[in-house]
Order: structure tokens, then C-alpha cells, then sequence
């Protein structure tokens, strides 16, 4: 994982909640992993997650040294019953620049 810094992909849905968990093998606790969300929408887009985006309380500075897997959740509305329909594609760590801000 040296030199990569963040997570691209290409996604559709319908008003929906991703959950995109990276699963580090020195990290046991499932509810510690470095996580971020994000909501979609029906179009098409690029999405560009840069690690320091992906929190982890417990461990604030993790590094991306030792990814095992990678989840992504679907979430809907709470009690709701929906039909979920997502798209996901061209899922794949890539190296991005920090941009300067103004």
C-alpha cells in the first residue's frame, strides 16, 4: 500500500448511504476500523476517498499498511422498507495530491 492514499470508485444508487470500512489486520475490534460515509444519488459519479477521510476513533492515526478488505454497506432510511438499487464500479486504491487551501 505504499504510495497509495486514497479509495476511487464510481457509484449510482438512489438516495443512498455507503459505508466504506477498510478492514486493517492488526485492528481485531470490527467497530474500530477506519470508516467514512457518503451519500449517492441516481447519477453516475466519481468519488475519490482519501484515507484521512476513513476514521477511527480509536485509532486516529492508523496507516494503510496492512488492508485485508474492503466493505461497503448500503444503508436506507430507518424503518423503512425500500427498494435498493446501487451501482459500484472500478473499485481500486489510487495516489491522489493534497490540494492547497486558499
Amino acid at each position: 500500500m505504499r504510495g497509495y492514499n486514497a479509495l476511487s470508485f464510481q457509484t449510482k444508487g438512489i438516495s443512498d448511504t455507503i459505508v466504506i470500512m477498510l478492514i486493517k489486520s492488526s485492528i481485531q475490534n470490527l467497530e474500530q476500523q477506519p470508516t467514512a460515509t457518503i451519500v449517492i444519488d441516481k447519477n453516475t459519479q466519481q468519488y475519490t476517498v482519501p484515507f484521512a477521510a476513513l476514521i477511527s476513533k480509536q485509532y486516529p492515526n492508523w496507516q494503510a499498511t496492512d488492508i485485508a478488505a474492503i466493505t461497503l454497506t448500503v444503508k436506507s432510511k430507518p424503518n423503512a422498507v425500500v427498494w435498493l438499487s446501487t451501482t459500484i464500479d472500478g473499485l481500486k486504491f489510487t495516489k491522489t495530491t493534497p490540494r492547497a487551501v486558499n
